[in-house]
């Protein structure tokens, strides 16, 4: 942004177009790094050419200045367009429309004004309850920032109304950065009905990001009105207490400045500590495997367990372990994908054909459909607790490698064959029987079925049914489960709840169940499932 602002201003200031040509290659190159450095700067070219023309329409050569910027904003714009048009990139049509988080990945006055923690936090804290920092929406500017631009503005209080009582066109960015900030903010977002948005704004869900313009912005101005704040007491002959001040300031700022550092540091550092392991290749599982004959070749992709899978805004399975770390770290030596999604906002259909690898054996697999040959999955499994899905594959592999507490299978693709069963056969294993009309099986597991397709779930808790078991055997559980649609444009699923009552009507046990860690999908449904 420091980039972005400077060419801006040297554009406004000067009108040379080597400035407007490099403001342009800046914006379309960080776009292509990140599309919010995209929108970040878009948003500041706007609002700078709506205060311009505000604060300077007097001026003979406004309109070719503004223009530029018109010109600077649309050009970058027009070559991100192209290359999401022509790069392939809109195949995967069924990426989440509006993801969660737009209304509350925001910045608040809290995150930008007050201090992260510290002694004046506590003060404040004591006149005014505040909450924790929103780390999506941070932007402390700084305390000197604010002392400096309230003695800056309280010397200049009676040039308020004058159009130059800042530096030229420094007024002009403030108010593009403020208005920059109220977008932080959430607003106007906040404020118009959710229906009348395009989807592609909820796409920049972090609004809290467009703060960091305000930023450096409102710090520039606060140095220029402590330069005009020195003056003003130099001419008063108070030189002794305009050096004190600018001190004064200049430690605050600097000793500010060195405490987010600190604190960054250390957070860099607590990870650090795994980076040397993590590009250490000395005791390498390729080597391991090699030294048995085992080649990175014969496997096609990497599975690992304990099972993670976030993406796509509806699914969060993150189980607990560490076998992220240990799956990228093998991917990365042994040059193989992870079979696995670590990512929001991914395709929703290529997120539910990997989970299908866990579905139960009833559920065709559809990404063994897309694979190109019949080599095995590296199976990597961290620690021994596992879940009964993750049991169910380890039982089909083979154990190639063991080493502390990873261990690595050869996972035939075999594993994931569709099993279809018998009902016929199946009603007879069971026994299943009826109890107040509904068909109940005597295995551990039994199920009770009821079409919900006809009922409206407006409502955050809505009663789908009421089940009778006063006559269920007690040695026995019951597992209630539905399918819930999947919906593009609807983050995540409702919950669902189980309720056991006693005969007075007293809840004496309550279950749920996020229908977002289930494994169990198929096409654009998941499954729910409690047992009671």
């Amino acid at each position: 942004f420091p980039m972005i602002w400077y060419y801006t201003a040297n554009w406004i200031q000067n009108k040379k177009p080597i400035s407007l040509v490099i403001l342009i290659l800046t914006l379309t190159f960080f776009g292509f790094v990140q599309v919010y450095y995209l929108a970040l700067g878009l948003t500041f070219l706007i609002f700078t050419s709506v205060f311009y023309t505000i604060y300077k329409s007097r001026l003979p050569s406004l309109r070719r200045r503004v223009i530029g910027l018109v010109i600077a904003s649309i050009l970058p714009m027009i070559a991100y367009y192209l290359w999401v048009h022509f790069s392939g990139t809109t195949e995967v049509s069924d990426r989440p429309l509006r993801p969660d988080g737009f209304y509350d990945y925001t910045s608040s006055l809290r995150d930008v004004f007050i201090p992260i923690e510290g002694k004046v936090t506590d003060i404040i804290n004591i006149l005014i309850p505040i909450g924790d920092v929103n780390w999506s929406g941070y932007g402390f500017i700084g305390l000197a920032t604010i002392i400096s631009a309230i003695a800056g503005v309280w010397v200049l209080r009676d040039r308020i109304h004058e159009k130059e009582f800042l530096a030229p066109s420094l007024g002009v960015y403030l108010m593009a950065a403020f208005s920059c900030l109220l977008i932080a903010f959430c607003i106007p977002f906040k404020l118009v009905p959710e229906s009348w948005m395009p989807n592609f704004i909820f796409q920049f869900r972090t609004l809290g990001r467009f703060n960091w313009v305000f930023y450096f912005v409102s710090s520039a101005t606060s140095v220029w009105l402590l330069y005009i704040l020195s003056e003003y007491l130099r001419k008063k002959s108070h030189s002794v207490i305009a050096m004190v001040f600018l001190l004064g300031m200049l430690f605050l700022w600097t000793s500010e400045g060195m405490g987010l550092q600190k604190r960054q540091a250390n957070e860099v550092k607590s990870h650090g500590k795994l980076v040397n392991d993590y590009l250490s290749f000395e005791n390498s599982y390729s080597k391991k495997l090699s030294e048995i004959g085992q080649k990175p070749e014969y496997f096609q992709a990497i599975l690992a367990f304990p099972y993670f899978n976030k993406g796509s805004e509806e699914f969060y399975i993150d189980r607990e372990g560490n076998s992220l770390y240990e799956a990228s770290k093998i991917a990365l030596d042994m040059h193989l994908p992870i079979a696995q999604n670590y990512l929001n906002r991914t395709s929703i259909h290529q997120t539910i054909n990997l989970i299908q690898l866990l579905s139960d054996p009833l559920i065709p697999k559809e990404v063994i459909k897309d694979l190109k040959d019949d080599r095995s999955f590296l199976l990597v499994t961290v620690g021994n607790q596992f879940e009964e899905d993750e049991k169910r594959i380890i039982q089909q592999s083979r154990l190639i490698l063991k080493n502390g507490d990873v261990t690595l299978y050869d996972l035939p693709l075999s594993a994931f064959k569709q099993q279809i069963p018998n009902i016929d056969s199946l009603k007879a294993i069971n026994g299943v029987r009826k109890i107040n009309g509904l068909n109940l099986s005597s295995s551990n597991n039994n199920i009770l079925w009821k079409n919900f397709q006809g009922l409206n779930l407006k409502n955050k808790k809505h009663l789908l049914s009421l089940f009778d078991i006063n006559n269920f055997p007690k040695n026995e559980s019951i597992e209630v489960s539905l399918w819930i649609n999947i919906l593009q444009n609807h983050a995540a699923f409702p919950i669902l709840y189980v309720d056991v009552l006693n005969e007075n009507q007293q809840i004496i046990d309550s279950y749920e169940c996020d229908p977002k860690i289930s494994t169990d999908v198929i096409q654009q449904q998941v499954r729910a499932k409690i047992i009671v």
